[in-house]
């Protein structure tokens, strides 16, 4: 099971109101696939060759990270050393 955690870039403005709420499920670990998401808004870390597209969330919203995995990346994340 996987445990979906969380956290807020903004809560409240000094008027109380709600401006900003974005949730990233793996915290930006490059090494499990996450889920960025705002509103109604849902963006999955990925992978273009050995090149990882992390998103996260920033203090204006989702937003990605590129970052080049060392041992190549692979369905959304970036795979740990060689297996022996």
């Amino acid at each position: 099971m996987l445990l979906l955690v969380s956290f807020f870039a903004f809560q409240e403005t000094l008027t109380g109101r709600i401006t900003h709420v974005c949730t990233d499920s793996d915290q930006g670990d490059y090494f499990v696939k996450g889920t960025t998401t705002e509103a109604n808004e849902e963006l999955e870390d990925s992978c273009e060759k050995d090149t990882l597209l992390e998103y996260f969330c920033g203090k204006t919203g989702p937003q990605v990270k590129v970052y080049l995995c060392p041992q190549g990346c692979e369905k959304g994340a970036c795979k740990k050393g060689a297996q022996e």
